[in-house]
């Protein structure tokens, strides 16, 4: 049995059956039913009509409707096509004038962050509550990413930008993790943490000793077991 305010699902189908018994959502169940049979044209069909029926409600419902798809979204990565363009436009633009008219409430900040994986929205909700969960999860996830892609090279003895630079990320993120309630969830991201600024502080050994040794052969021999991504180069 699926519950209204059920956010875990196994996919679409699961998500369609939940939703189509909701009168504003009914067009959104079908969607995700059509989509998950592979009947693209019909879903689409669906999907224009449910953004043009989120027009018709009063401003309230098609905020309330909103925050729960995005967080639907944000609850379940895995289920792809969640919210197809036209679903996702019309979202949008509801959490853009939702800011205009509210210029000092953090739902919609938080929210459009989520939908549009633009960090400045997460960014301007610290700016009106320090503390928000959400942002500082995702901002210090965010720097951590960073950090990732800059060391994803290392393997080849190669750091994207400079160790100082780096470290300024890591700072962040740092400051970030401490605003952190969940003590699970601040655990893992200082776990994640602490494995970057050994690896920078690893990086910036070799650098100054400057070995003939690759970096990930040298380290190895200096007893640090640093797990490095394969990287696949293509020809063009």
């Amino acid at each position: 049995m699926h519950y209204w305010n059920q956010t875990n699902f196994e996919g679409l189908a699961s998500i369609g059956a939940a939703y189509r018994s909701e009168t504003d959502l009914a067009l959104f169940g079908q969607y995700c039913l059509l989509r998950e049979k592979g009947l693209r044209k019909q879903a689409h069909e669906a999907a224009s009509l449910f953004s043009r029926h989120l027009k018709t409600l009063d401003l309230a419902s098609q905020r309330k409707i909103c925050v729960r798809l995005v967080q639907l979204q944000s609850a379940n990565p895995g289920v792809h096509q969640l919210l197809p363009h036209p679903i996702k436009t019309e979202l949008m633009h509801i959490l853009e004038e939702w800011i205009e008219a509210c210029p000092q409430e953090v739902l919609p900040r938080v929210n459009l962050g989520l939908l549009s994986h633009d960090i400045r929205h997460f960014q301007a909700a610290l700016e009106l509550q320090p503390d928000e969960q959400t942002s500082v999860v995702r901002l210090a996830e965010c720097c951590l990413s960073d950090v990732d892609f800059q060391t994803h090279h290392l393997s080849e003895s190669r750091l994207i930008g400079t160790v100082d630079e780096a470290n300024e990320t890591l700072c962040k993120a740092a400051g970030f993790i401490g605003k952190v309630e969940s003590l699970p969830h601040r655990a893992a991201l200082n776990n994640e943490l602490e494995h970057y600024r050994r690896l920078m502080s690893e990086w910036a050994t070799y650098c100054a000793e400057m070995p003939d040794a690759a970096f990930a052969q040298w380290s190895q021999a200096r007893g640090n077991n640093f797990e490095f991504p394969s990287v696949v180069y293509y020809d063009k």
